[in-house]
């Protein structure tokens, strides 16, 4: 099986505006969505690259934001389809704790949560009661993680923060995206290799980062700990496989991380 474990899509009346404001927000890198973010286009990436199964997430960067984004993931998410979407949380929203059993109890697995847009550090006090409850309904978070190209790096997702989390709840499943910290792969390794209850994707790593450090991360994390991922529309979902399998590795691993270690983790799309 092949699941890309990040990507993003929007509602088709959100997409457009979406999209352009990424853009803008990352003209300097000259980065260009590679569809336009709604669901259909996913599905047609998936079909046209071959991937089983896509895990998709929104980011609320106002509280307010919550719910909608909750009930449209509810609405769309299709397991059976190869459609999984994960909810979303803000520190500031009041009824953090009933939304998340509304999510467990719809079958959504897991919260994606994004320092830098949401402006909060992953290790603050303040989000210890949501991690809780997360732990103890069996959800994943996945962080952003590292320097983001479209909201820069304030550290409030650098990875001695993510530790800092995974310490104080060893039982939380998190994902730490883009290698764990996008462009700070030494820090990565350094602060989550070794960790039970930490994995991480390889989001948006083709073009930046070296064959040396990504040889690095593989030895550091070990190929169960890796998660393919593209950051669809962001990157091409085919761009991310193709890159995967010029690495040689041994079969093994490669169908690891192309999906079975994300069939394993969630128990599903099968």
């Amino acid at each position: 099986m092949i699941i890309d474990f990040h990507t993003h899509v929007f509602p088709d009346n959100v997409a457009p505006k979406a999209i352009k404001a990424l853009e803008n927000a990352a003209e300097m890198f000259d980065i260009k969505a590679v569809a336009d973010g709604t669901l259909n286009s996913l599905k047609t990436s998936m079909k046209n690259a071959d991937v089983d199964c896509s895990v998709t997430f929104g980011v609320a960067t106002k509280p307010s934001q919550v719910s909608s984004i909750n009930n449209w993931a509810i609405e769309n998410n299709n397991p059976d389809a190869g459609i999984v979407f994960f909810g979303a949380m803000h520190p500031d929203y009041e009824n953090s704790l009933d939304e998340i059993k509304r999510l467990t109890d719809a079958g959504i697995k897991g919260i994606k949560l994004h320092g830098e847009f949401q402006n909060f550090p992953a290790d603050l006090e303040k989000m210890f009661p949501i991690y809780k409850a997360l732990s103890d309904a069996g959800l994943f978070v996945i962080f952003h993680c590292g320097d983001d190209l479209f909201a820069g790096d304030s550290g409030n997702s650098s990875a001695a923060r993510v530790k800092n989390v995974t310490n104080k709840f060893q039982n939380l499943k998190i994902i730490a995206a883009h290698g764990g910290s996008f462009k700070q792969w030494d820090e990565s390794i350094k602060h989550l290799s070794g960790k039970e209850n930490i994995w991480i994707d390889i989001s948006f790593l083709p073009g930046y980062i070296s064959d040396e450090l990504w040889n690095k991360l593989l030895e550091s994390f070990g190929f169960e700990k890796i998660l393919l991922g593209s950051d669809f529309p962001w990157m091409a979902q085919q761009t991310v496989i193709d890159w995967l399998k010029s690495k040689n590795l041994d079969k093994q691993i490669e169908n690891a991380i192309l999906g079975g270690n994300a069939e394993k983790l969630l128990e599903l799309c099968s």
